[in-house]
Formats: structure tokens, C-alpha cells, sequence
């Protein structure tokens, strides 16, 4: 239920803001997983045709990428960690966070069979997308809550999601 509100209140948006038959409407996305999907099924099903929007979707990895692309007006809508949206306004971009598709980090940490807790990850490579991207923020949540500093772990980005 929460999805499809989300999905109305992004097609309230995006009518409110005059992209309407103006020109297509850029909808970021910068992962592929079912967090995003409502974006899917709003345009698979022809929901934002209905409502007179012309939506292309465009995967860009990373949140730190999509908020770079958002910044140069390339994106028009996105799904972005709040944090790089934060880094971008500390940096003097005019990002606006409009809501959220989730309340949690929707990752899994996945290992070799000698790392049994998260105390093992002391001293190891922990692969994410980009640094500062939302597995970025996600790995260094998870490790200070396990009261491990993101610096006892080191983190290596990878750039590409497949190579995780």
C-alpha cells in the first residue's frame, strides 16, 4: 500500500511541477531491485501515459552519481541515499529530499564461510558501489551499530554493482 501511494505522490509531483507535456520526464534509479519497482509498474502499465506523463526511466549507478546527474538537471525525479542529497547542499546544490520508497537499508552482506560475525570483518575489504553511494552509507550504518568503526573495516569501491 505504501509503494502505490508513493507511485501517486510521485505522479502528483511531477504534475505539479509543470513537466507535463512539456518535454519527457527523466526518473532516476540507481539500483535494480525490487525497492524501485513501483517506478516499473508505473510505467509498464501505462499509469503515467494515463496521467499524461511522458516518464523514461534511466538506471544510474550509484546515489552519488544520480545526485550529480540531478545537480546538472540531467534527472528530474530520483532515488537517492538522504546522505548524498545532504553532501550535495553542504556543496551548494538545491537537492530537495520529497519523501522515501523505504524506512531501512535494503542490503544484504554476504561473505566467505571464515566470517561468521560482523567482529570478523576487522581489518577486511568490504566491497560497495562508490563511496558515499547507499551501500557506502549502508556498511558504515551496520558497522557502527555493531560498535565497529567503518575504519576498522576498509571499504573498496567497486563502481559497478555485478562486481559486488
Amino acid at each position: 500500500m505504501k509503494t502505490i501511494a508513493f507511485t501517486a505522490f510521485l505522479l502528483l509531483a511531477l504534475a505539479a511541477g509543470g513537466f507535463v507535456g512539456a518535454q519527457p520526464t527523466v526518473v532516476g534509479y540507481s539500483a535494480v531491485t525490487s525497492v524501485f519497482l513501483p517506478f516499473w509498474i508505473g510505467k509498464e502499465t501505462g499509469l503515467y501515459k494515463k496521467e499524461g506523463l511522458d516518464v523514461q526511466l534511466v538506471y544510474i549507478a550509484s546515489s552519488t552519481t544520480m545526485a550529480q546527474a540531478m545537480f546538472a538537471r540531467e534527472v528530474a525525479i530520483s532515488t537517492v541515499n538522504s546522505g548524498s542529497v545532504v553532501n550535495s547542499t553542504l556543496q551548494g546544490g538545491d537537492l530537495v529530499l520529497m519523501g522515501a520508497v523505504m524506512n531501512a537499508a535494503a542490503f544484504y552482506i554476504m561473505t566467505r564461510p571464515e566470517i561468521a560475525n560482523v567482529q570478523d570483518l576487522k581489518g577486511k575489504r568490504v566491497g560497495v558501489t562508490r563511496l558515499g553511494s547507499s551501500s557506502d552509507f549502508a556498511i558504515r550504518e551496520y558497522l557502527q551499530k555493531n560498535k565497529l568503526q567503518a575504519g576498522r573495516a576498509k571499504r573498496a569501491a567497486c563502481r559497478n554493482w555485478p562486481l559486488l
